[in-house]
């Protein structure tokens, strides 16, 4: 499954990249399952990827960690929102 994965914010910083274009195995059909396997293929996707209040959209809809990824096409990783 060919995803293409947008970093924002701090969690960017942490996985030293903006974006990146993977293919995930067929067994990976969650989203909970696609952050698994990214954080162990790459140590600082693990870092960024881990850090708490880590906010996910699918398709530019936030998503849950059980969120299906079946038609998805782009994942967006951000850090916490912060506002006033």
């Amino acid at each position: 499954m060919a995803l293409s994965l947008l970093f924002f914010g701090q969690v960017g910083e942490r996985a030293g990249r903006s974006r990146m274009d993977v293919d995930a195995p067929p067994h990976i059909e969650t989203l909970e399952a696609l952050i698994g396997w990214l954080c162990e293929t790459d140590d600082a996707l693990r870092a960024a990827l881990s850090a708490p209040g880590l906010r996910i959209a699918i398709d530019q809809a936030f998503a849950a960690p059980d969120a299906s990824l079946r038609s998805a096409r782009e994942i967006a990783f951000m850090s916490p929102l912060s506002g006033g």
